[in-house]
């Protein structure tokens, strides 16, 4: 799939993905994050990526990080952030539309433009385990990317003409304090993406969140299953999709790495890792995007 597939996308605008850096949290409160994010692939180009940046008034935590593939090398950038912003000494994050990053290992800008509809994660669709108490929900909020620019790889550049998927976080977040175990898809085929995430929580429930959304909008995934190689990493899902036909989608890996979220602790610690995959559909339709695993690791 190249940038010339992409249509044009319902809006222009990021709407609620370009909501500022929260600083009013109460003395005493939990854990609060504003979390932005960007995963991108450009596959002709082997190449790929994600930008984490996570600030918090009162969490530790704080850090951007950039994790770079570019044919069999890969490149990570863990910085601190201090809290209230987003740029780091190696990152400037802007939540209009672009990034940039100057590192000896790596450097380069992109550019991101909406695609499809605003997958709104709010009111029942908001992930509340996240919180891990009873208080206001996570506000999350996901759109597809097209995205281009260059990115130079321990002294050579590259141009990119790919995708991605942008999100919007902030509320209060614990992953190691209410869940057990999660996977989330973030795919992009030519005429749809696929936005969804599932959690097993301490409580023993299991909820499925999440969309399949194109230029008319957004259709509710009501469940997915879930198929692992021996390693336990992805390999294949059937989606149920509200008032559309089920969508089966197998995975070819083409690499990946570990999720830092929260800090160091003694105690239980959710350890998460993204795979980025080729992607098929039971529609004949190839797309990419990136998986995400995670577990708590209870043994201290």
């Amino acid at each position: 799939m190249s940038a010339q597939d992409a249509s044009p996308a319902a809006e222009d605008s990021w709407g609620s993905l370009v909501e500022p850096i929260h600083h009013d949290v109460p003395a005493g409160a939990p854990p609060w994050r504003d979390n932005a994010y960007l995963c991108f692939w450009d596959p002709a180009a082997d190449l790929y990526g994600a930008l984490h940046v996570s600030t918090s008034p009162n969490a530790e935590g704080r850090r951007s990080r950039l994790s770079v593939h570019c044919g069999d090398e890969y490149i990570e950038l863990i910085d601190p952030l201090e809290s209230g912003t987003f740029n780091s000494r190696s990152v400037i994050f802007d939540t209009n539309d672009r990034f940039a990053v100057r590192a000896e290992e790596v450097a380069g800008e992109l550019i991101w433009q909406p695609r499809f509809a605003e997958a709104d994660y709010t009111g029942e669709n908001a992930p509340k385990a996240y919180g891990g108490f009873d208080g206001p929900p996570l506000q999350h909020f996901q759109r597809g990317a097209t995205v281009t620019g260059w990115i130079t790889v321990n002294g050579r550049r590259r141009e990119f003409n790919g995708y991605g998927v942008r999100d919007r976080t902030w509320g209060y977040r614990d992953e190691s304090a209410a869940i057990n175990e999660l996977i989330g898809f973030m795919w992009m085929f030519p005429t749809y993406m696929v936005t969804t995430i599932r959690l097993l929580t301490t409580a023993g429930t299991d909820q499925t969140l999440g969309f399949r959304v194109d230029e008319s909008g957004c259709r509710q995934v009501e469940k997915f299953t879930v198929t692992r190689d021996a390693a336990g990493l992805f390999r294949a899902s059937t989606l149920t999709i509200a008032g559309a036909d089920p969508i089966t989608v197998r995975a070819d890996r083409r690499g990946g790495h570990w999720c830092p979220l929260g800090a160091e602790r003694t105690g239980p610690v959710h350890s998460a890792f993204d795979e980025f995959s080729e992607l098929h559909d039971d529609r004949g339709g190839t797309g990419f995007g990136m998986t995400t695993q995670g577990v708590v690791r209870r043994l201290y």
